[in-house]
């Protein structure tokens, strides 16, 4: 298990280099990401000093940053010695997705109506960078970048309450690549209608393609998640959730 691998976007940075107050900050940063790419699954068992190890610091910092992680429902904390990255429910999924569904083209609109050209401009230059990875066979790169997009919109809206609403979700269920296994080029080609229709100062139709977006990637990322329903009570579901 290495957390600071070289298959994520974002190359492993020193701890002068990462923008957070204290070590147990950028020690959540980092475990998290690594919980949101797929390299800490869900119902892993760490413990805390090999977690230590992996990151180069000491037990202090990294406890904190699992106190912070278990507080967002990340990971379960069993013992000061062992910790259990959170196994996602297809309840809690469905929980997370209908909040999404109706959370996030809210914050489109409101990007799309006070975005200035140079945030535009910032907009494209991530998408750009998405579409450079694809086909590049490292899923957490595209993960990350698929993120950043995400957040980067909800960032523009200007609505900070609703964007660390919205940040929670994600980490409600964190593991982002799950939701593009099988439809990277398609979850491109859905930003890019996104992208375009923000650039056109269209909120309407960039709210409607950001719900359907967002309702695509529920089909494919909750029929993956535990459960002990029947499958066609879990499609019907489903279905139900993303058609609203």
């Amino acid at each position: 298990m290495l957390i600071l691998s070289g298959s994520c976007y974002h190359a492993p940075v020193s701890l002068q280099q990462v923008n957070a107050p204290t070590k147990g900050e950028a020690a959540y940063t980092m475990l998290r990401d690594a919980v949101r790419r797929g390299t800490l699954k869900p119902g892993q068992r760490v413990t805390l000093v090999d977690l230590a190890d992996q990151l180069g610091m000491s037990l202090t910092p990294v406890r904190e940053a699992l106190r912070m992680m278990a507080s967002q429902g990340l990971v379960e904390q069993e013992s000061n010695k062992f910790t259990t990255i959170t196994q996602y429910t297809l309840d809690r999924g469905l929980e997370v997705y209908r909040l999404r569904i109706l959370l996030e083209p809210m914050a489109v609109e409101h990007a799309v109506r006070v975005a200035t050209d140079d945030q535009l401009k910032q907009l494209r230059d991530v998408h750009e960078r998405a579409l450079a990875e694809l086909g590049g066979g490292q899923s957490g790169v595209l993960a990350d970048l698929n993120y950043d997009f995400h957040m980067a919109i909800y960032t523009v809206s200007d609505q900070p309450l609703l964007v660390q609403f919205i940040e929670r979700l994600w980490n409600g269920i964190p593991f982002q690549a799950i939701s593009l296994t099988g439809r990277n080029a398609t979850s491109l080609d859905e930003h890019q209608a996104i992208l375009v229709a923000i650039e056109a100062r269209d909120a309407e139709l960039a709210a409607s393609l950001m719900r359907t977006h967002i309702a695509n990637a529920a089909r494919g990322t909750l029929l993956t998640l535990p459960t002990t329903r029947d499958q066609q009570e879990v499609h019907a579901e489903i279905e139900a959730l993303v058609k609203g």
